[in-house]
Protein backbone atom coordinates (compact mmCIF):
# COMPACT_ATOMS: atom_id res chain seq x y z
CA UNK A 1 0.00 0.00 0.00
CA UNK A 2 2.92 2.48 1.02
CA UNK A 3 4.35 1.67 -2.01
CA UNK A 4 1.50 2.95 -4.45
CA UNK A 5 1.42 6.37 -2.47
CA UNK A 6 5.08 6.53 -2.60
CA UNK A 7 4.75 6.23 -6.59
CA UNK A 8 1.63 8.46 -6.77
CA UNK A 9 3.65 11.57 -5.28
CA UNK A 10 6.83 10.71 -5.91
CA UNK A 11 6.20 13.25 -8.90
CA UNK A 12 5.30 15.72 -6.85
CA UNK A 13 8.12 15.18 -4.28
CA UNK A 14 10.85 14.38 -7.24
CA UNK A 15 10.16 18.46 -8.29
CA UNK A 16 10.37 19.72 -4.94
CA UNK A 17 13.39 18.26 -4.26
CA UNK A 18 15.23 19.17 -7.14
CA UNK A 19 14.16 22.62 -6.53
CA UNK A 20 15.24 22.53 -2.82
CA UNK A 21 18.60 20.89 -3.77
CA UNK A 22 18.71 23.14 -6.96
CA UNK A 23 19.20 26.13 -4.70
CA UNK A 24 21.68 24.51 -2.33
CA UNK A 25 23.68 23.88 -5.33
CA UNK A 26 23.66 27.19 -7.17
CA UNK A 27 24.28 29.04 -3.79
CA UNK A 28 27.00 26.89 -3.35
CA UNK A 29 29.00 26.46 -6.95
CA UNK A 30 27.10 28.61 -9.46
CA UNK A 31 29.11 26.91 -12.12
CA UNK A 32 27.82 24.10 -12.80
CA UNK A 33 24.66 24.37 -15.34
CA UNK A 34 21.32 23.58 -14.35
CA UNK A 35 20.97 20.87 -16.98
CA UNK A 36 24.12 19.10 -15.26
CA UNK A 37 22.77 19.76 -11.62
CA UNK A 38 19.27 18.05 -12.36
CA UNK A 39 20.55 15.02 -14.50
CA UNK A 40 22.53 14.37 -10.85
CA UNK A 41 19.78 14.94 -8.84
CA UNK A 42 17.17 12.86 -10.98
CA UNK A 43 19.90 10.24 -10.86
CA UNK A 44 20.14 10.64 -7.07
CA UNK A 45 16.68 10.97 -6.47
CA UNK A 46 15.78 7.66 -8.14
CA UNK A 47 18.69 5.93 -6.43
CA UNK A 48 17.43 6.81 -2.88
CA UNK A 49 13.69 5.42 -4.09
CA UNK A 50 15.45 2.24 -5.03
CA UNK A 51 17.43 1.75 -1.47
CA UNK A 52 14.25 2.64 0.77
CA UNK A 53 12.30 -0.17 -1.24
Amino acid sequence: MWFEQILKHSKQIEKRFIRIMNSIVQTKCLKKSTYETNKTIRGGFAYSILFFM
